[in-house]
């Protein structure tokens, strides 16, 4: 017997007692564990332990009802084909009810007969223990005595509501774990813009808000041109128009940002992106903002988008000591204005 057991004192009341004040020292370890694999695991440890069960098996039981083996303790060589079969249908079956099954029930169901006799003439027992709470099964916990009793009912009793407790854990682990999954797709959902795969402008607010205001920092922003003429081309079907030339421009400066840095859209809508450089300086990050530039100007678009789209225009500022963030992305927009009007110009000229 494990040494956390009980005593067996010789009053039956004060023994149910004595597993009564167990079953709530281990419902304390229990309750307080947060990932449903271990707290599985310790289950399964803890009830060959508490039943003296030949194998203990436990089992996950997903939304869908799908069954996953977490942990099986024990002397499986002692279990027969027929000991193995019965574990596995009355696991199955336990799930599909909602009920917990044993095959020394006299009700069980009447295919399953044969095999329980003859488990019955060879002292063997299966009990499919099934965990649930607020209505669902979240989880089985399968037992089988080979040759020795199953134990008495004061030290079960006990037993049963430990396993209420585990049953409820799960449960709670359960829904802790889709909350964090829902909030991690909110979380994505928001940080990530949905059309270019880039930073969204509210990622890029925490960005800005992470570095502080001490920290080195360039920043470019550019702005490209032919967004309006291409949702016009495609009557304004903003699909198969702007967002083609959004996404090619997106992923050229995701091509072009070197790991460490952060590529960014500056709205959800617009054709404005920035890209953060940590550890530069303005000198640097000038040069940086001419290469981008560059490259962007020579972006290769298919027909017709390439007679549509007019090149980039790129700003850069870097960061003076104490200066905010949000300071600097201004700078950087008034630069990428400025020169996008002197590329405007330039044009101009070219045409007359």
């Amino acid at each position: 017997m494990h040494a956390w057991l009980p005593s067996e004192p010789g009053d039956r009341a004060a023994r149910e007692v004595d597993w009564l004040r167990r079953a709530g020292q281990l419902s304390f370890r229990v309750l307080r564990e947060r990932d449903p694999t271990l707290l599985l695991a310790q289950s399964c440890a803890d009830t060959i332990g508490w039943l003296d069960a030949t194998v203990v098996a436990a089992y996950s039981v997903d939304a869908e009802g799908a069954l996953r083996l977490v942990e099986r303790l024990g002397d499986a060589d002692a279990l027969t084909a027929d000991a193995a079969l019965l574990a596995t249908e009355l696991t199955a079956r336990a799930v599909r009810s909602g009920r917990s099954l044993i095959s020394n029930h006299p009700e069980l169901d009447p295919d399953l007969l044969p095999t329980a006799t003859r488990l019955t003439a060879a002292a063997t027992v299966v009990h499919a223990i099934r965990l649930a709470a607020h209505g669902t099964v979240v989880g089985v916990l399968v037992c089988v005595w080979v040759g020795v009793p199953r134990p008495s009912y004061e030290r079960r009793a006990g037993f049963y509501l430990y396993i209420e407790n585990v049953a409820l854990a799960l449960a709670t682990a359960a829904e802790r774990a889709r909350l964090e999954r829902e909030m991690a797709d909110i979380r994505r959902r928001a940080f990530v813009d949905r059309l270019t795969g880039l930073a969204s402008p509210e990622a890029l607010d925490e960005e800005l808000g992470r570095l502080g205001d001490q920290a080195p920092v360039g920043v470019m922003v550019l702005d490209f041109d032919g967004m309006k003429a291409a949702n016009e081309a495609f009557a304004n079907d903003y699909a198969r128009g702007g967002d083609v030339l959004i996404r090619a421009v997106a992923d050229a400066l995701r091509a072009f940002a070197e790991p460490g840095w952060f590529p960014a859209r500056m709205q959800r809508a617009g054709d404005e992106f920035c890209l953060l450089v940590p550890g530069v300086d303005a000198d640097a990050v000038a040069l940086l903002g001419a290469e981008l530039e560059r490259r962007l100007d020579a972006l290769e678009l298919p027909a017709p988008y390439s007679a549509l789209y007019r090149g980039a225009s790129v700003g850069t500022a870097a960061r003076t000591p104490g200066e905010r963030g949000a300071d600097m992305l201004a700078r950087a927009s008034t630069a990428m204005h400025a020169r996008k009007q002197e590329r405007k110009a330039r044009r101009h000229r070219q045409a007359s």
